[in-house]
């Protein structure tokens, strides 16, 4: 088993994976998200 970040898993704890989220609580839960090492961009489809 390999270990997972302390990135990684304060980024799962801000959300649950079963629920679907509207684009406004997408959007505030992606901005509180740790950041990235990295330039990061979000896609959306709509």
């Amino acid at each position: 088993m390999h270990k997972r970040s302390k990135r990684y898993i304060q980024a799962l704890s801000l959300f649950d994976r079963k629920q679907k989220y509207d684009p406004d609580q997408a959007f505030e839960i992606i901005q509180n998200s740790p950041k990235a090492k990295f330039d990061e961009t979000v896609e959306v489809s709509v």
